[in-house]
């Protein structure tokens, strides 16, 4: 492999994993979360993934879905193949291991995670922005308690 590619390989990479460190950290978003009344986004990614890089450049950017975001979540980004210790609910993880542990098999996933720190479901693979930001207002609106997330879209 060219030296240059391999180069470009990395940097891509390492772009990557500089986009998940911007934002608070999970310990962060939890205590902001339950004083704003917010929930959590955990979007869970790895570095490697096509589809992770396409959820984060076309669909979180989408106007509509920024505008839901901000009014109602608190987005942590989780790269599901560190060591970072991270911390959730007052217990010691590392980011891996914690993505493992919420059932996460495939990438990207989103998770939602209510003010409480409960987990309330994850969403497997990439969405469009038009059915994402359904998805997000399914759940800041408290429809998921009560109703199918089918019977929802629905209304719309």
């Amino acid at each position: 492999m060219p030296l240059l590619l391999v180069f470009l390989l990395f940097a891509c990479g390492s772009a990557q994993e500089s986009t998940a460190q911007q934002g608070p950290s999970l310990r962060e978003a939890q205590k902001i979360a339950k004083e704003a009344g917010k929930f959590i986004v955990l979007d869970v990614y790895t570095v490697w993934c096509g589809y992770c890089r396409q959820m984060d450049g076309k669909t979180y950017p989408d106007p509509i879905v920024q505008a839901i975001l901000s009014s109602s979540y608190i987005r942590v980004r989780l790269n599901a193949e560190s060591k970072k210790a991270v911390w959730f609910n007052d217990r010691k993880y590392t980011e891996e291991a914690l993505a493992k542990s919420m059932g996460v098999s495939s990438y990207p996933s989103t998770i939602f995670i209510d003010p409480d720190g409960k987990t309330i479901g994850y969403q497997p693979g990439f969405m469009e922005a038009p059915m994402f930001a359904q998805l997000l207002m399914y759940v800041a609106s408290g429809s998921y308690q009560t109703t199918p997330f089918e019977t929802f879209l629905d209304k719309f």
